[in-house]
């Protein structure tokens, strides 16, 4: 691979073109075998691959914007909102991964999940590269699910009236906002944030 980083991916908002000749799947890939599989990405990936969108995420989308939660993120989503009993420290992804299909089966009444599966897919995804920076200067966007918009705000952190971290409001209030974990990863026909829980959308 070719390719030389310019700045970290924490680095005040600027691209990381480190994985810039990598598709959405194989930085995944490859952020999961740096990562180790505490804070891998072998969830996200199932439910890509149950939801028939392999092609789109590698390489037939054209710019996008992705947020991908890692295993540990869905790990304690399911936890906090979605009922999970099992550990997150460290999560089993396969245990968590089951869970989740047993609530999408619930959501399908015994049904075809793929569908519900699909809108909580889109609902991580935006039509248009977008930057950290640029998605705060938004303050909001659709996402390719369409069901709800997600706003972008600074929120203050701690006691200090300037030490603000960016996060992802979403419109659905029964779940939490969600803050980035890394920012601003350029991929092919995109950029990517790894963001630290899964966003919810609407699926009744």
């Amino acid at each position: 691979r070719s390719g030389k980083s310019k700045t970290n991916a924490f680095n005040h908002g600027k691209i990381n073109n480190k994985y810039a000749d990598y598709t959405a799947l194989e930085l995944l890939e490859a952020l999961t075998d740096k990562a180790g599989p505490n804070k891998g990405f072998s969830i996200l990936a199932a439910l890509i691959e149950g939801a028939e969108l392999e092609g789109e995420v590698n390489g037939g989308l054209e710019d996008f914007t992705l947020f991908a939660p890692n295993d540990q993120a869905f790990c304690r989503t399911a936890k906090n909102d979605l009922e999970y009993e099992g550990s997150c420290d460290p999560p089993d992804a396969e245990d968590v991964l089951a869970h989740y299909v047993a609530v999408l089966d619930l959501v399908a009444d015994g049904g075809d999940i793929v569908a519900p599966l699909t809108a909580i897919l889109s609902y991580h995804a935006a039509l248009g590269e977008m930057t950290v920076k640029k998605l705060r200067k938004y303050g909001i966007f659709t996402t390719l699910c369409e069901c709800f918009e997600i706003a972008v705000k600074k929120v203050k952190k701690g006691r200090h009236k300037k030490n603000k971290i960016t996060k992802l409001i979403d419109d659905g209030p029964k779940y939490p906002n969600i803050d980035f974990r890394q920012q601003n990863v350029k991929v092919i026909g995109g950029i990517v944030h790894v963001i630290k829980g899964v966003l919810i959308p609407p699926l009744d």
